[in-house]
């Protein structure tokens, strides 16, 4: 018996402790009334304006409230004390009250868009791992060219509010291999997912494991969403292209690559850093062939699209390849896109007609 009414002050004084404001509120207008009915009992025989108990608590909420005497003193020793005590309790209470504001305020502030619950977003995008140079992966993703940018949901075990106020940012504390967190995150509805490789890991193999690991967590969850990692060794790619991973991106193959053209075609490397980052000059971007242009060819609608848009068509994407051969004498299918080259991302092409 004992033992169960010790559990049950426990259990109550928990819930004193998780809602302070709640009980704090609830001892001040108990203690309030109980000061404001004795001070109807002291005065009762005075007079007005204590000598009911409805008078008596309309004169002692300009005292709980601006903490001032502008009611007439009670008249005797009883009710003069009740009165400041009822001045120190209004005192206390808007401290209490004002502390608990800041709190909340403050705790928002600091844990913005650090959802504890599930993510709300559908067809966003993930972000799995965080660094400092992840920030320039959400100024392209939240890029003012994005005629409509989606949202972004950053997974990371040490992150503690998203780098970014933006309301289409969320970020989920936790591990991303972790399937409840990957639920957390709403990853069965996410449309693609950015595993960045830890640069800062003095093993890249064990970068890339930790990699994979993200990878075969995430496709097994959702295998329709579109994984794009970053592979420090690329003698390491093989397993992501095994693991189901839809594109893969070596960063030394692609630096490799680079310098060499740009060593044999100088200025090459400007052409292409201007053309992969939003916000500057042109930028390729990827859109469904218009309805018109089904049949046609590469060269019409090439001739379109620079004529009446000023874009520039740069390669063709079917069936999930991109073709490489006879681009020029490509003719569109159904369900084909293209990539351009433009300023902004490129809206109402399906307006765009064959010339005769």
């Amino acid at each position: 018996m004992r033992r169960r009414l010790t559990t049950r002050l426990l259990i109550l004084l928990h819930r004193v402790v998780r809602h302070p404001l709640l009980v704090s509120t609830t001892l001040f207008v108990v203690v309030s009334l109980g000061l404001a009915f004795e001070i109807h009992l002291a005065e009762r025989d005075q007079g007005p304006p204590y000598d009911t108990f409805s008078s008596t608590l309309k004169g002692i909420i300009p005292v709980l409230i601006i903490s001032g005497m502008d009611v007439p003193q009670p008249q005797t020793l009883a009710g003069l004390l009740c009165s400041y005590l009822l001045m120190i309790l209004g005192v206390v209470y808007i401290a209490v009250l004002t502390a608990a504001i800041t709190t909340e305020f403050v705790i928002y502030r600091l844990g913005w868009g650090l959802t504890m619950g599930k993510v709300k977003f559908e067809k966003h995008i993930l972000i799995c791992g965080w660094m400092d140079r992840s920030r320039e992966v959400l100024n392209q993703l939240f890029a003012p060219d994005l005629a409509d940018p989606r949202p972004v949901v950053i997974i990371d075990p040490q992150i503690k509010a998203p780098p970014l106020d933006h309301p289409l940012l969320k970020a989920v504390q936790g591990d991303p291999t972790d399937w409840t967190v990957l639920e957390q995150a709403n990853a069965r509805h996410a449309k693609s997912a950015i595993i960045l490789a830890d640069r800062q890991a003095g093993d890249p193999n064990a970068a890339d494991a930790r990699s994979l690991l993200i990878a075969l967590a995430v496709e097994t969850l959702q295998p329709d969403v579109y994984s794009c990692v970053e592979v420090l060794n690329p003698d390491n790619v093989v397993h992501f292209e095994r693991a189901n991973v839809d594109e893969v991106i070596s960063v030394s193959e692609i630096s490799n690559r680079l310098v060499v053209q740009a060593a044999l075609s100088p200025g090459v490397s400007k052409v292409i850093v201007d053309m992969l980052t939003f916000g500057e000059g042109e930028e390729v971007y990827k859109v469904p062939v218009p309805e018109a242009f089904v049949g046609s060819t590469f060269a019409e609608l090439a001739g379109v699209l620079m004529s009446e848009r000023g874009i520039v068509l740069i390669g063709v994407l079917s069936g999930g390849e991109v073709i490489r051969s006879e681009r020029c004498r490509w003719t569109f299918k159904p369900q084909d896109a293209v990539f351009v080259l433009a300023e902004d991302q490129p809206t109402g092409l399906e307006e765009l007609r064959r010339t005769a």
